[in-house]
């Protein structure tokens, strides 16, 4: 049986995050038995409207007292799988009490700091995590997968059962939504979402524009900063309650146009929908083509791109409007973007290189974690001894 554990602390998480959603659609595809365990103070919102999920009520600061087989009596794990870095030091005793292999899925994000706890077994979701890892001294994981983030192909129907954000909108509307959560992580992404609103407004006047802000409220002061910006266009409306915010993917069908990031945009690519990513550097995020895709897909469609990663996001919001201008160019980026999404992020084949990694694991020395600041030092002194080595060579 894989154990999986992931955690939900109240004091890291908000229990709203997609990374819940990947491993409950990754673990249902698995052909072996597993049981899903959250670990921390309360549990997710995003598992609600799941009856087949334990709960472990510990707080983050209780690892040392806490005793795994009084919690997995029922549960005898072969293989521990943490599915974020908060959870992984519970799982790590649960693993070596068990005497079985743990390995440690890091579910995006930024690189890890050099001096951050790694582990023998990781799957990371992106390549700039990956070459973090894989390029490192000392303290690198001994076995390292890139296995991208996992989304289920959509239930065409889903939608039906759904509220609709853009039941006033005509059929010739574009209707943009933008699904995160609403606090200070994602408040510039949602500004950009605006301003893309904006420019639509402008370029296609002969036509309606709406944008769907849905998420839920994380931060207030951030939720009343957005209300006071859009409180005098009626073609933007903020949709918090949990009617629209849980299993809030269901309302991408409803859409033209998807504004994402990590797992929010690959949903978007998979109903073959028009999709943006936030970009730094620039007031609108970037309309998603062959030539910004590798790049975007290399950090997770995330935040942390920026325009001095070689992308345009003005250039682009012009190869957009030609798609839009077009119905035969529409059907092409449509099949372009469907492809993609089953080559690199369909849940059926990540669910195949998982069972591909769980062979031959070991385990033994699960934890590698460098300690003392020194070995910390050291690594960041050989890396500028390189950097100065690069400019003597090649001056």
């Amino acid at each position: 049986m894989v154990v999986f554990i992931i955690g939900c602390f109240s004091v890291i998480n908000t229990g709203n995050g997609g990374h819940y959603y990947s491993l409950l659609h990754l673990a249902k595809e698995l052909p072996m038995e597993y049981k899903i365990i959250v670990i921390g103070d309360f549990f997710p919102n995003a598992y609600k409207k799941e009856s087949n999920i334990d709960f472990i009520n510990v707080s983050v600061n209780e690892v040392d007292t806490f005793k795994p087989k009084e919690y997995l009596q029922l549960h005898i794990p072969s293989i521990v799988h943490a599915y974020d870095s908060n959870s992984a030091i519970f799982a790590n005793k649960i693993a070596a009490e068990f005497k079985v292999p743990l390995v440690v899925t890091k579910p995006g994000g930024s690189a890890l700091k050099v001096y951050a706890p790694v582990y023998k077994n990781m799957v990371v979701f992106h390549g700039e995590d990956y070459d973090s890892l894989n390029n490192r001294i000392f303290a690198k994981p001994k076995k390292l997968a890139l296995i991208a983030n996992r989304v289920a192909t959509p239930l065409k129907t889903a939608q039906d059962k759904r509220l609709n954000p853009f039941e006033s909108c005509n059929s010739s509307c574009i209707k943009i939504i933008r699904i995160a959560r609403i606090g200070k992580a994602y408040k510039k992404s949602i500004l950009q979402s605006i301003e893309l609103h904006n420019q639509i407004k402008k370029r296609f006047t002969d036509r309606n524009v709406f944008l769907a802000i849905v998420g839920h409220v994380e931060d207030e002061q951030v939720f009343i900063d957005i209300k006071k910006i859009i409180q005098d266009t009626a073609s933007i409306e903020l949709f918090v309650t949990p009617d629209y915010c849980i299993e809030a993917s269901q309302l991408i069908p409803y859409s033209d146009v998807v504004v994402g990031t990590g797992r929010s945009f690959m949903e978007g690519m998979s109903y073959g929908k028009f999709v943006f990513f936030p970009v730094k550097g620039s007031s609108i995020p970037c309309f998603t083509t062959e030539e910004s895709y590798d790049k975007a897909f290399y950090k997770n469609f995330s935040p942390r791109l920026s325009t001095t990663d070689g992308i345009d996001p003005l250039k682009a919001l012009n190869i957009f409007y030609d798609y839009l201008d077009s119905v035969k160019n529409h059907d092409s980026y449509n099949k372009w973007i469907v492809k993609r999404f089953d080559e690199n992020h369909e849940v059926k084949e990540g669910a195949k290189r998982l069972v591909e990694f769980y062979q031959n694991l070991s385990p033994e020395n699960q934890c590698i974690y460098l300690k003392q600041y020194a070995w910390f030092k050291f690594e960041k002194y050989i890396s500028f001894l390189r950097g100065k080595l690069k400019k003597i060579l090649f001056v």
